[in-house]
């Protein structure tokens, strides 16, 4: 066979290898493991590398072989033929160097790919799987959703789609593409490892939005699954982990039928559970109580529940729901009876011991709840409701009691597990009794009075313990005394001195943050945290050539480490403050000079952009951000590159332009911050409102600036001044003088001299607002976030 066609012909093998290329390293199966049981998961197999190509096994001669000449087509490519062809073949060498386990240039291929051909399924495709792949979520669903506009049947893709989203937490999305994919025909037996994983995930999902029409279809596809193993075989440690929990399957599929007011239905699923799963089903009988209940037939949910109880499944469900039905029977009397015959029958029942206890102290018979609680054996768990009893019989020395047993490794848990959530809820506890600043100082009088006692010491921890609930009820000397006790324990402990700083500094008590910086930085000379905060606070006292001082000193002691780049940030920060714009520029090029990855310069690059904005220079701040935005990929630290992305949107919708690049780029910023876990930016939410006014879409302008304004950290003028602007375009005058007032207000508050001009343009808005309906006032100028 001529050689050129040997080519042609593996090229095509090789390009069909990569398009039919499993979607993830990671079978559904494991996913589903995980989604059944986590700490059984089994870990992967290791892949075997594939052996690499014999150099020039296509290329090279064989022996009386003449060199061949270019292969010529008989109709000359058209351009979109010839990018169609250098597409694929980017997939293939794609595909090749996954194989190499090369996967940061696998998704470079697949992308340039993506680029060159963008009708390429192919291509979009893998690079959403290498993007999942390499965890870059947000790039892999923009690849993937490229792809399923293209073929929206896939249901591998909307499998995957799904799973990513939800993970994201774009619910709506995933809740969408999990149900196109259950419609594909035949889905379900062409692939019942991937469409019992979706399966599982939509009932969740349905779960969280009170869908219960949908969990009862998705639980209904789950145990339908499992009963056909001919019909959909599944990886046999798979099926046997989710035959071992199809009691939890029958219960929410039961449950979801009972939510919808579907009773005969609930006790039908109920009575098939009983059949298949034998001596599990007595788990089914609170369910079936549950449906009894809402059927109106009282007695016969008491017994069932009674029953159920009596096989000493006291969890708090079911004793909730044992106290739903007593009392729907007019017995609500018989309860603490009834929960001390369950204590005595199960005396190791911890969480019905709580409950019963939980129940004495509502009940205020706080002796009894009391001696539960202390019974021999009893372990920490039961802190919380102690907590609980102390403080509402005002007994300050025993919640200090309970404190210490529980922070000061005296306590006994069960579990790790249990030991947080315990010391979270007494945390919760804390912090709730912070409001009630006499019950502190009472517990703070209990605390003074054990510094001294050798045989009940207080202990650093709970001296630790005090100062900050004391900090929190705003007792500050209270909480001074008791951090100064804490040091004298461990007077090198840099991180507490640290808190009590910034307590100090949170109360603008800046002579007392320089005093305790200094003695910091004597103990500790090279922690920059010191030379930080005395810094800062000689900056509020407006006393810049000190701070600057100080700063620079420090860094020609310490010279160039990773901690240092904190440190020149706060000296940037003091020259904005001190309006120093060119000392701070400055400052800003020295930090990228010296530290030339834009990991660590790249805070310094984003301050530099901030200060041309604020000294006037938007050319230079425009030309600065945009250097920023181009970056490659996860170059920036993400809360950097969200703020890159807001501010140059903003800048670009504020002058009318690239107003679709603005939209993408705020919406990034947007993504980025809520996928930190820190929720919505009111800053960010603005810009996003702003952007849509400018592209007219004047209800969506208001829905995001409305949100923003609503926040705390929204109680901005330039943000209530916008929502004026988009009240005004959808003709709601008096929402518009409201929130322009209320701007006029915030500037007043702030700042009046320097905001004049902004207070001007707004008072001309209301004047002009008195005139005309139809005014369409211009924007003030954002304060960059």
């Amino acid at each position: 066979m001529n050689r050129a066609l040997v080519a042609i012909v593996a090229l095509s093998a090789l390009s069909e290898c990569a398009l039919s290329k499993s979607w993830a390293i990671e079978s559904p199966g494991s996913t589903i493991q995980g989604l059944v049981q986590k700490e059984d998961q089994q870990p992967a197999a290791k892949e075997k590398k594939a052996e690499k190509p014999k150099s020039g096994y296509l290329t090279s001669l064989l022996p009386g072989e003449e060199t061949l000449d270019p292969f010529v087509p008989a109709e000359p490519l058209t351009t979109d033929d010839a990018k169609a062809i250098e597409a694929r073949t980017l997939v293939v060498l794609g595909f090749a160097e996954e194989e190499r386990r090369h996967l940061v240039s696998a998704l470079e291929l697949y992308e340039k790919a993506a680029k060159l051909w963008p009708e390429s399924v192919s291509a979009l495709r893998n690079a959403a799987r290498m993007s999942f792949l390499l965890e870059q979520h947000d790039k892999g669903l923009e690849y993937a959703r490229r792809a399923l506009d293209r073929y929206p049947s896939d249901f591998v893709l909307l499998h995957e789609f799904g799973k990513h989203s939800a993970s994201a937490g774009r619910r709506e999305d995933a809740i969408e593409s999990f149900e196109k994919a259950s419609a594909i025909e035949g889905a379900a037996k062409s692939d019942p490892m991937r469409f019992l994983e979706l399966q599982l995930l939509l009932a969740q999902l349905y779960e969280g939005t009170g869908n219960n029409e949908g969990v009862a279809n998705a639980w209904s596809q789950v145990l339908n699954i499992l009963d056909d193993p001919i019909r959909y075989p599944l990886e046999p440690t798979v099926r046997q982990r989710m035959l071992r929990r199809r009691v939890t399957y029958f219960e929410r599929l039961a449950r979801a039928l009972n939510d919808q007011g579907k009773h005969e239905e609930a006790l039908a699923v109920l009575e098939e559970g009983r059949q298949k799963i034998g001596g599990q089903a007595r788990r089914l009988l609170l369910i079936e109580s549950e449906v009894r209940v809402e059927q109106g037939k009282l007695e016969d949910a008491l017994r069932l529940v009674e029953e159920y109880l009596a096989f000493k499944f006291q969890n708090p469900e079911a004793l909730a729901h044992y106290e739903k039905v007593l009392a729907k029977l007019g017995r609500d009397k018989d309860l603490l009876a009834e929960l001390e015959k369950l204590v005595e029958r199960d005396r190791h029942n911890a969480e019905l011991r709580q409950f019963y206890a939980r129940k004495l102290i509502e009940a205020e018979r706080f002796a009894d709840a009391e001696e539960i609680l202390r019974r021999p054996g009893t372990r920490s768990e039961s802190l919380p409701l102690l907590f609980e009893l102390y403080r509402k019989n005002d007994q300050p020395e025993k919640v200090l009691d309970v404190i210490l047993e529980a922070f000061a490794g005296r306590s006994r848990f069960a579990t790790r597990e249990s030991r947080v959530a315990t010391l979270a809820k007494i945390a919760e506890q804390l912090k709730e009794m912070s409001k009630d600043s006499d019950f502190v100082t009472k517990v703070a009088d209990a605390a003074r009075a054990r510094v001294k006692d050798e045989d009940d010491p207080l202990g650093f921890r709970g001296k630790l313990i005090i100062a900050d609930t004391a900090k929190q009820a705003d007792l500050i000397d209270l909480s001074k005394e008791f951090y100064a006790l804490a040091l004298e324990d461990e007077p090198n402990n840099a991180d507490v001195r640290i808190q009590l700083i910034a307590m100090l500094m949170n109360k603008e008590l800046y002579e007392d943050v320089i005093k305790q910086a200094q003695e910091g930085a004597k103990q500790h000379p090279d922690d920059y945290r010191f030379v930080d905060r005395q810094a800062s606070a000689l900056q509020m006292l407006e006393k810049t050539d000190e701070a600057v001082a100080l700063i620079e000193d420090y860094l020609n002691r310490v010279k160039k480490k990773d901690s240092t780049i904190l440190v020149f940030d706060t000296l940037i920060r003091i020259y904005q403050m001190a309006e120093r714009y060119d000392d701070a520029i400055k400052t800003c090029q020295r930090v990228i000079n010296d530290f030339p990855d834009p990991k660590q310069s790249g805070l310094a690059s984003y301050r530099m952009a901030n200060c041309y904005l604020l000294k006037g220079d938007e050319e230079k701040a425009e030309e600065s951000l945009v250097k920023l935005a181009d970056a490659e990929p996860n170059t920036l630290l993400p809360f950097i590159e969200a703020a890159v992305n807001n501010d140059l949107g903003y800048i670009w919708a504020d002058k009318g332009k690239h107003l679709d690049r603005a939209e993408e780029m705020v919406r990034r910023a947007i993504d980025i911050y809520e996928r930190s876990g820190e929720g919505p930016n009111a800053a960010y939410l603005d810009s996003m409102g702003w952007v849509y006014f400018k592209k007219g879409n004047y209800k969506q302008a208001l829905k995001y600036l409305k949100e923003a304004s609503e926040m705390e950290e929204g109680q901005d003028a330039v943000i209530y001044d916008h929502l004026g602007d988009a009240h005004l375009q959808l003709k709601q005058r008096d929402d518009a003088k409201t929130a322009w007032e209320k701007a006029i207000k915030l500037y007043e508050e702030k700042d009046a001299e320097r905001d004049a001009d902004k207070l001007k343009a707004l008072r001309e808005k209301l004047k002009l607002l008195g005139q005309k309906d139809d005014a369409s006032p211009g924007s003030a100028e954002k304060t960059s976030p």
